[in-house]
């Protein structure tokens, strides 16, 4: 979701698909179908409702025909409309002594992608900056069926064009579980379970997204931080986000 509309990115559609169609169902519990040419690689539903399947559709028109034929069948999204983690009710902590000044760990989930003052910045004391793993826990607050299942996130890192040197992040892996997660685990390879993400960064590019091979539910969200690109050993994350359901009101 993009705050009231559901954020759809389509696939490369062929030659012969000129738009697609979808139908979803709105937060006043109204079904509703929009038309999309095919040449728009993201579309917008607005005001869908969360959580819910949304169908689709294409019409097709041959390069020697004249009409343009429906697909009579309607398909269903592959997973339900997914949000973000409530920054209202979800809490954030970091493993012990790893916060420089005001940068404290909440502020990678209050909405402010943009700005130098709103991030996350690890420990700058000699003592402390060069030491790894520096775990981030996010705790949803929602238990059991009313847990988020996850298969999306997104780092946000310094958004200079010229901030490369600046993206410190390196090599990290994401963790969902109904567990809470020590932030002080130095064996959490062995602690903590399969990781839903496991890969390194790029200094290249500021925002960075990943989708999850297979969703998982889970009240928890660890990101650790295994190494930086800084030789002193810093982490700075200006935003992250985590996309996610409830299984049980998708339908």
């Amino acid at each position: 979701m993009e705050g009231t509309s559901a954020r759809i990115t389509l696939g490369k559609p062929t030659d012969e698909i000129v738009k697609t169609r979808f139908r979803y169902t709105t937060t006043s519990g109204q079904t509703v179908e929009k038309d999309f040419p095919a040449t728009e690689g993201i579309v917008y539903l607005p005001n869908a409702e969360k959580w819910k399947y949304y169908e689709y559709k294409s019409a097709y028109c041959s390069a020697s025909g004249i009409d343009t034929v429906w697909v009579s069948n309607w398909m269903r999204s592959p997973s339900p409309i997914a949000t973000n983690v409530d920054s209202k009710t979800a809490t954030v902590t970091v493993t012990e002594n790893q916060v420089r000044d005001a940068f404290k760990p909440e502020l990678i989930l209050d909405g402010i992608k943009d700005s130098g003052s709103s991030r996350w910045y690890s420990s700058n004391v000699a003592a402390y900056r060069g030491i790894f793993p520096k775990i981030v826990l996010i705790d949803t607050k929602l238990n059991g069926d009313n847990a988020q299942t996850f298969n999306h996130i997104v780092f946000y890192e310094d958004p200079d064009p010229d901030g490369q040197t600046r993206r410190y992040i390196r090599s990290v892996n994401v963790y969902v579980g109904d567990t809470k997660f020590n932030t002080e685990d130095a064996n959490f390879l062995r602690t903590f379970g399969d990781p839903v993400v496991s890969t390194s960064l790029n200094q290249l590019q500021p925002v960075q997204d990943f989708t999850f091979e297979t969703p998982k539910r889970g009240r928890y969200i660890a990101i650790v931080f295994r190494n930086s690109y800084n030789s002193s050993g810093f982490i700075d994350l200006w935003e992250f986000e985590a996309f996610g359901y409830v299984a049980k009101n998708a339908n």
